[in-house]
């Protein structure tokens, strides 16, 4: 009897665990990512109130006119990497999620097919900094959308 409920409460609750593996999985990859490039730049921009919308400023009208991407980017450098190490897994499980209920299936099979393949992309940036991890992910958000 317990193995019947068991198995019943795992195909129930499936989608959970799945999910909860990828953000599990996401963390333990995320450790390794650290501030590069890109990063150091825009957390120049954090320097003070005043200078921080100066720069952005500048940067959207004489540098390449994205302003949402590398507004993100500088508020986050505030906390150096480690707020980033927490909120993009679960962008990244939000993400999967999306991508999930917005196709035909509606199996645990199509979940982990979602995850894995957001995972193929994800090894690519893991050891990328958090520039290049959010614009990745401004990228997967608008081909969602």
């Amino acid at each position: 009897m317990l193995n019947i409920n068991f198995t019943a409460g795992i195909n129930k609750h499936k989608n959970k665990i799945i999910l909860f593996t990828v953000l599990v999985i996401q963390i333990v990859f995320h450790r390794f990512i650290f501030l590069m490039g890109d990063d150091f730049y825009y957390g120049t921009f954090s320097n003070s109130l005043d200078n921080f919308f100066r720069e952005h400023i500048s940067h959207y009208l004489n540098i390449n006119g994205r302003a949402l991407v590398h507004f993100i980017v500088s508020v986050l450098l505030i906390f150096d990497v480690y707020l980033w190490r927490i909120i993009n897994p679960f962008i990244i499980m939000l993400t999967i999620w999306i991508i999930y209920k917005n196709t035909q299936t509606n199996s645990g099979l199509g979940l982990i097919v979602c995850a894995l393949l957001f995972f193929s992309f994800n090894l690519d940036i893991v050891h990328a900094g958090v520039y290049s991890g959010l614009t990745f992910n401004s990228r997967c958000d608008i081909m969602v959308k």
